[in-house]
């Protein structure tokens, strides 16, 4: 499923990103992509 329409692309991103750091970092890279 989607986040979001367009912050569609970045869930894989934060999927991988969660899955290399087991989950540690998935909260803070969202909102950093969102901010960004």
């Amino acid at each position: 499923g989607l986040i979001d329409a367009k912050l569609g692309a970045f869930e894989s991103v934060n999927k991988m990103v969660a899955n290399a750091t087991h989950g540690a970092v998935e909260k803070v890279t969202l909102y950093s992509l969102v901010q960004d």
